[in-house]
């Protein structure tokens, strides 16, 4: 087997780089232990965050949906106010609302005209009584000044 110029150029030149490469050989397999830990660790920190990725995903998915669900009952309750303020709103303006609470008004108004003549009388009673008192001096004044 006969070499060639070329080839016995590059032999060379790599024995004069086997120093070099077998330094270099001997730092890659003096760090691998720890580049084996380093990635054992972030292989197990890895699934552990896949995990908590996962469960948080879950709540996410949770609460949304429950906002959901909230938000409809929300809507159906503003539903059922919108209807309940409507009937209200068409109560009110009708005429028999109108007509009750001009007669509700009446009778009071009545009730009051009938009843003014007696508190008319109860207060002259009490103003009598007091005029009579001999010591209305101090109830005026426990009445006027508190």
């Amino acid at each position: 087997m006969v070499l060639k110029k070329k080839e016995i150029v590059e032999a060379i030149k790599i024995s004069n780089d086997y120093p070099k490469i077998k330094e270099e050989y001997h730092d890659i397999t003096d760090r691998l232990p720890d580049l084996q830990r380093q990635r054992d660790f972030y292989i197990s920190d890895n699934k552990l965050l896949i995990c908590k990725n996962w469960e948080l995903n879950n709540e996410h998915n949770t609460l949304v949906s429950k906002i959901k669900l909230q938000n409809r009952t929300l809507q159906l309750t503003e539903n059922e106010l919108n209807k309940k303020i409507e009937l209200l709103n068409s109560i009110k303006n009708s005429e028999e609302y109108v007509n009750l609470e001009n007669q509700i008004e009446q009778q009071l108004n009545d009730f009051l005209n009938c009843k003014k003549e007696f508190f008319k009388l109860v207060i002259t009673i009490i103003l009598d009584i007091i005029k009579e008192d001999p010591e209305k001096d101090i109830l005026i004044s426990n009445i006027l000044y508190p």
